[in-house]
């Protein structure tokens, strides 16, 4: 295989759509679908950033077109891209526990549905921050809009029985 590909910018071998955050506080995403000579044929090929800012998205896409950093023979994301926007607030309240479903634009076939869910700190999110985009996000996939309800629905009645209130909310 032909590995010229690792001094292009990120932009030409990744590509890249941005989900618009819909309701106020919620963070844009940038998804990338990392191609299969890289994550092979079973692998999750997507790569999420969380967007607060316009400054955010700003150092993101100048990242985004310069090449990858390598550590050894490895993709190096987080001195990379992720270093633009993956810095965890400790002191921020993002507000309530939100659950939100972001669609792919119609013409983007192929393109996840993606719900995200927000812890409101990151004290909250506990021992699981490590494993959150910035210590407060989390993701589930999936590739078509009624999975997607359906999984958003399941959470709803999951999280019923303690009391939580959860809608769903579309752009």
């Amino acid at each position: 295989m032909n590995s010229t590909w690792i001094s292009e910018p990120i932009s030409k071998w990744l590509p890249i759509r941005k989900y618009r955050g819909y309701l106020p506080g919620l963070p844009d995403l940038y998804v990338g679908r990392l191609p299969e000579y890289i994550v092979g044929p079973r692998l999750y090929p997507w790569k999420i950033w969380y967007i607060e800012t316009p400054e955010e998205a700003d150092a993101l896409e100048k990242s985004l077109d310069k090449p990858i950093p390598m550590r050894g023979r490895f993709l190096d994301f987080k001195s990379g891209p992720d270093a633009a926007c993956s810095r965890l607030n400790l002191e921020t309240d993002y507000g309530p526990f939100t659950i939100a479903l972001y669609a792919p634009d119609e013409a983007d076939t192929g393109w996840p549905w993606i719900t995200v869910t927000r812890f409101p700190t990151v004290k909250l999110a506990g021992d699981m921050a490590h494993e959150l985009g910035r210590g407060v996000y989390g993701h589930d996939i999936d590739m078509d809009e009624i999975t997607a309800i359906k999984r958003v629905k399941g959470m709803r009645r999951a999280a019923a029985p303690a009391g939580a209130l959860i809608s769903i909310c579309t752009p």
